[in-house]
């Protein structure tokens, strides 16, 4: 799969919050829906900090 990137903005204007969106390809790629839930996963390789994404099924 090719690198894929997306911009966090603010999600509102009162808090610290922050948002971004799904890039089109990842949804094709975990077929996710409306509802679904993902799970985050923190974690370091090589010494650098990584995230890991599941759609829990």
């Amino acid at each position: 799969m090719p690198k894929i990137t997306s911009r966090v903005t603010k999600a509102t204007t009162k808090e610290q919050y922050l948002r971004t969106s799904i890039p089109q390809e990842i949804k094709e790629y975990l077929q996710l829906q409306v509802g679904d839930i993902l799970e985050w996963l923190p974690s370091e390789k090589n010494g650098k900090k990584i995230v890991i994404l599941r759609k829990l099924e």
